[in-house]
């Protein structure tokens, strides 16, 4: 995420899941960014989102994806979080650095697919 091709306005994927099945396939169908990483919604994980990010987990059912947009140099970020009915806002310590959000979040991530 931090040496990408190009430097600016790539996107990235994480798909949070529950288990592998029709449903998930048919949700990846939809997706046209290579940059994919699928992310098993096991206790480890959510624990890690529930450290990070404030939200109604009633509203949350995976799959769900969280889509990241690289800016500045891949200095800054923007994430959005997208197939859910709930807000969900950001509770990082140290504000929107991509290199700290890796580091509190990416890097952190119980046996993600793949990272790039």
């Amino acid at each position: 995420m931090l040496n990408p091709a190009t430097p600016d306005l790539q996107d990235f994927i994480f798909v949070f899941y529950l288990e592998v099945n029709a449903i998930l396939w048919k949700y990846l169908l939809k997706e046209s960014c290579n940059k994919v990483c699928l992310v098993k919604w096991n206790k480890a994980n959510k624990e890690l989102f529930d450290s990070l990010f404030i939200y109604d987990s009633k509203a949350f059912c995976p799959p769900f994806k969280m889509k990241i947009s690289t800016q500045a140099g891949n200095k800054d970020f923007n994430y959005q979080i997208e197939d859910v009915t709930g807000i969900c806002t950001p509770n990082f310590p140290n504000g929107n650095s991509l290199k700290e959000f890796i580091e509190l979040f990416v890097n952190k991530l119980d046996n993600p697919s793949t990272i790039w």
